[in-house]
């Protein structure tokens, strides 16, 4: 399967020399000394599991998957890229369909916030009716000792696997998840200046298709009831 992918320079540089990068995941910058890192790591265990279900066990010394960009061809364009640095390297792969895991990168977001991952609002009022009349708030998720609540949670989120169903009139398309980021799987690498926002603004050039920017905010405006309910509360 051809898929995308977006590396900081020295990350290239690091897979350039070594031929292989692994545990790119974001659990490794989780602080194990922050009061929520037990409730943090358990989205990213669960996606461990998960993966290794769909694909097999990791390689030897690898601790969680590799996110890749995906399906679709990143648009440099956007300023979305920006916080990875001056440089970045924008990458073709071909990849054999039995390393990876295609995955809803809007359900993973929301996993990460140890979010239930619904299609429709319906089914968020639904979910709070529920957990309610079980006496629970929807803070008591980072409550590691609520087992109960967090199950209820984790239970939703299979449908990050199910990359088919589109939000509403929005389509994202999915992202991948790979043990290991091999040298070998390389078709092209081009290297990017990344571009600095203008007060808040993408700077892109018109012409094409969408930037990544101009999707999130058609997701999140399209959604914005949803994710401003789910996310009360993980601020404090």
């Amino acid at each position: 399967m051809i898929l995308w992918d977006v590396l900081r320079r020295g990350e290239w540089g690091e897979l350039q020399r070594s031929g292989v990068l692994r545990d790119l995941s974001d659990a490794r910058d989780l602080d194990p000394a922050d009061p929520r890192y037990r409730q943090m790591m358990v989205p990213h265990e669960w996606f461990r599991g998960q993966v290794a279900q769909r694909i097999g066990p990791p390689p030897e010394g690898v601790s969680f998957p590799t996110e890749l960009y995906g399906l679709e061809k990143p648009d440099m364009r956007s300023t979305c890229f920006e916080y990875m640095g001056d440089e970045v390297v924008r990458l073709r792969l071909e990849v054999p369909d039995d390393r990876l895991v295609l995955f809803d990168d809007g359900g993973w977001c929301l996993a990460l916030m140890l979010s239930p991952f619904f299609w429709t609002e319906a089914d968020y009022d639904a979910f709070d009716a529920e957990i309610a009349a079980k006496g629970y708030d929807f803070d008591d998720r980072w409550d590691s000792e609520n087992t109960e609540l967090m199950a209820m949670i984790v239970q939703t989120w299979e449908r990050i696997f199910d990359v088919e169903t589109a939000w509403g009139d929005v389509y994202v398309p999915p992202c991948a998840a790979v043990w290991e980021l091999r040298l070998d799987w390389i078709k092209s690498a081009e290297v990017f200046k990344t571009r600095k926002s203008s007060g808040g603004k993408d700077v892109s050039t018109s012409g094409g298709g969408p930037s990544a920017v101009e999707v999130a905010e058609r997701f999140m405006e399209d959604y914005s009831d949803v994710f401003e309910k789910l996310t009360e509360g993980t601020e404090n």
